[in-house]
């Protein structure tokens, strides 16, 4: 005799999916590694006057245009300058034998809102395109200025 069995059976498990979808920021379309150097954010130039010109002369950060910052709206942006190569008790540029002309750096255009050495200060940014850094800069020119180039650089540390 013989039986016929059932070769069929029907069974179900399941699986789960997910992603996790965290807030940060590109430059230059990528992901940065902490501490990375990024290279120049932009230039700060205040242009070239006459060496008996008195006062202050005031700009704002011309940024690299091949240098993008892009975070998703969600991001607490910050940034803290340092002093400078030639930071005393202000921030300087130096020029031809060691001479040096103070200026200040600050977030808005007008002029009121000092950015201090190292302190972070928040960027605000309404959406996931290009961030400008807020960045403005008077110099301030004394009586018989020195003829020549005068330069500093500062570092801008981005956290977020």
């Amino acid at each position: 005799m013989s039986l016929a069995t059932s070769a069929t059976a029907q069974t179900s498990a399941s699986f789960q999916v997910s992603a996790t979808i965290v807030p940060g920021c590109e430059i230059n379309g990528s992901p940065p590694t902490a501490g990375q150097g990024i290279g120049q954010a932009g230039v700060l130039d205040f242009g070239s006057h006459s060496a008996l010109e008195t006062g202050q002369i005031s700009v704002s950060l011309a940024q690299n245009g091949g240098l993008t910052f892009r975070c998703t709206p969600t991001v607490a942006l910050t940034m803290a300058l340092g002093g400078g190569l030639h930071a005393g008790s202000s921030r300087n540029v130096q020029g031809p034998g060691g001479a040096r002309l103070a200026y200040n750096l600050f977030r808005d255009a007008g002029f009121t809102q000092q950015l201090a050495v190292d302190q972070p200060v928040p960027i605000s940014f309404s959406g996931p395109g290009a961030i400008a850094l807020p960045i403005y800069g008077r110099l301030n020119l004394g009586t018989a200025n020195r003829p020549g180039t005068y330069t500093d650089t500062v570092v801008v540390t981005l956290a977020w």
